[in-house]
């Protein structure tokens, strides 16, 4: 930032904006009018007296810099930066629209946008640079305060996320582990009392059972927490038509079970998928066994899957004709941790939780729509990575 740029030629004598009405005129205006130099200190050759409010300096002190330079105004960390934007901007001859903060006689910073341009000589060599400083301070100030709304917004509803999970758990855990741990109490107390060989083995194997509840529920609990901490997974290309094979084949013995026919549609331009691997398998998997498990005994079971490009991200649709859901009755429940809709079907309420969870992990998305007799479509929405 030494020196004149060497395409600019230096100012021998300074020009004022020529006609009073005119001139009258720009005085007017909140902001400055402005001629300058392309120069390390930004030497001024006019300036209007609206420089005075951005900066607390009249004009004449900062005219050919007599007591300060303009370069000398603009913030340390926004120094460097503006000069470069300028330098190349003039050296294609575009206009220019920079902001940047200076520094006033009182120590106020104010943020300004300035407009300018370069005039050339007929042989092309910049003369002078033109333009306008207006005051963006309170823009600005309110364009912060609103990114901070936002972001407390969002950490507002993080907070409140973790709680609501953080309470779940805490009924999950009080609540499942309770009747298990009862029972162990209540047999342990037994053993120490009852003599009939038959009854202790009956009480030993008691016991056994609510261990085995009380392992499971933490072996859950685990890989809940496991799935919510990718840190160890690694982002990858991958073709999501085999991974859609993959599953299929992971899955055979229940569609061949099930006689279920599959029709899959994926977009050529949305079979390369950059994501994490595992967990999208994981959510195909999920959402595939449970087309299966509640399927409508009325009629073959039909699963689509499809995936296209929506809006700069990767749709993915998994649809069944099954016994679907009521979700005007179960709709907000559906992801939540062990539950169940279906008593009679055999399962855990922790797939469609775990699917919802690894795809959020992901930055996506994930929506349903269903009606009772009329099947259910899964709906994932992820962002290019």
């Amino acid at each position: 930032m030494n020196g004149t740029i060497p395409y600019c030629i230096p100012l021998n004598e300074t020009a004022g904006f020529r006609g009073d009405m005119l001139k009258s005129l720009l005085e007017s205006l909140p902001g400055s009018l402005f001629r300058r130099k392309f120069d390390e200190n930004w030497t001024l050759s006019y300036v209007s007296d609206g420089i005075t409010a951005l900066s607390g300096y009249p004009p004449d002190e900062l005219i050919g810099n007599r007591c300060v330079s303009f370069g000398e105004l603009i913030a340390p960390e926004d120094s460097e930066r503006v000069w470069l934007a300028a330098r190349d901007g003039l050296k294609n001859k575009e206009d220019l629209v920079l902001e940047y903060r200076i520094c006033g006689r009182d120590g106020t910073v104010r943020w300004v946008k300035e407009i300018s341009a370069g005039v050339y000589n007929g042989k092309g060599k910049l003369l002078y640079v033109e333009g306008y400083l207006a005051d963006i301070t309170l823009t600005r100030r309110l364009a912060e305060i609103r990114k901070t709304e936002d972001d407390n917004e969002r950490l507002i509803r993080e907070i409140n996320k973790q709680y609501n999970e953080l309470m779940q758990f805490n009924y999950i855990v009080s609540h499942n582990l309770r009747v298990p741990v009862a029972n162990i109490l209540g047999s342990s107390y037994l053993l120490e009392v009852e003599t009939d060989e038959s009854e202790r083995r009956s009480l030993i194997r008691y016991i056994s059972q609510s261990a085995e509840s009380i392992d499971q529920l933490i072996r859950d609990l685990n890989n809940i927490l496991a799935a919510r901490t990718p840190l160890n997974e690694k982002i990858e290309k991958f073709s999501l038509s085999e991974i859609v094979q993959s599953t299929l084949n992971l899955l055979e013995k229940q569609v061949r079970e099930a006689n279920a026919e599959f029709e899959v549609t994926i977009d050529p331009e949305t079979d390369e998928l950059r994501s994490i691997r595992s967990y999208i398998q994981s959510c195909i998997l999920n959402l595939i066994s449970n087309a299966i498990k509640y399927k409508s005994p009325e009629r073959r079971l039909r699963i689509r899957i499809t995936a296209r490009k929506e809006n700069g991200a990767t749709r993915i649709d998994v649809s069944d004709n099954g016994i679907g859901l009521d979700l005007k009755a179960y709709g907000n429940q559906l992801f939540g941790l062990y539950k169940r809709f279906h008593r009679h079907i055999e399962g855990k309420g922790l797939g469609l939780h775990m699917t919802k969870m690894q795809i959020e992990l992901l930055g996506g998305s994930i929506r349903v729509s269903s009606e009772p007799q009329q099947g259910t479509t899964f709906s994932l929405h992820l962002p290019d990575q």
